[in-house]
């Protein structure tokens, strides 16, 4: 049996602060400090609860401040949909505004996962949101399903953004891989066969041939103009 592991009150403290002013996504922070991502998840609630259950009026920390726009951001955006994170600046305005916070539209594009549009109720348009990391290639809904359904087939743990990235990128070199392959073992078969192989077509294959005889011209001879009837 796996024993289960202990943290101390000053290490789980430290887990929540990093969170809070690190800037970093939550799993980031729990794949760095090696603990669960539901595990640091559950400690950040406990530190939220304990500021809300002080005496009198919460104290204005930064802590306080910064958890408080975690949870609005998670709200807002999700921070991940489908394991691929979003961001854009843009959103800054919805994170930091007071009040409850309201659900929100997103449609996406499946050609094309490399981009979100998040609604705005308050014009009726549409934010445009890319990857957090501008890094990752575009990829469709077909492969990013086709590389979670591998990863799935392969038992792996935890699937987070680098992980299905990575799973992405190999399904394409394979793909690129057997398309070379296939090149390859046509031509093979037709040297076999005793055929040519023919790497590039003759360009002047493709030339039309011209329906008139060709001759040189004489220049010394008088123009004769062709025979016309008027209308």
């Amino acid at each position: 049996m796996t024993k289960q592991r202990r943290f101390t009150k000053e290490f789980e403290d430290e887990a929540v602060r990093l969170v809070a002013t690190s800037g970093r996504t939550q799993r980031a922070v729990a794949e760095d400090l090696g603990v669960g991502l539901s595990t640091l998840v559950r400690w950040i609630g406990r530190r939220r609860d304990r500021l809300m259950e002080m005496p009198g009026e919460a104290p204005q920390t930064d802590m306080a401040a910064e958890l408080k726009r975690l949870r609005r951001e998670n709200e807002i955006l999700r921070q991940e949909i489908d394991h691929i994170h979003y961001y854009s600046d843009a959103l800054k305005p919805w994170i930091e505004r007071d009040g409850p916070p309201r659900r929100v539209l997103i449609r996406r594009d499946p050609r094309d996962l490399s981009r979100i549009y998040v609604h705005d109720p308050d014009d009726g348009g549409y934010l445009e949101v890319g990857y957090r990391e501008l890094a990752r290639p575009p990829v469709s809904l077909w492969e990013h399903r086709l590389a979670r359904s591998r990863l799935r087939r392969q038992r792996q743990g935890e699937v987070d953004e680098g992980v299905l990235f990575a799973a992405i990128e190999e399904m394409r070199e394979i793909e690129t891989r057997a398309r070379a392959t296939t090149r390859t073992t046509r031509r093979n078969q037709a040297r076999r066969l005793g055929l040519r192989v023919i790497a590039e077509p003759d360009p002047r294959l493709s030339e039309p041939a011209s329906p008139w005889p060709m001759r040189a011209v004489d220049r010394t001879a008088s123009s004769q103009p062709f025979d016309v009837e008027e209308w």
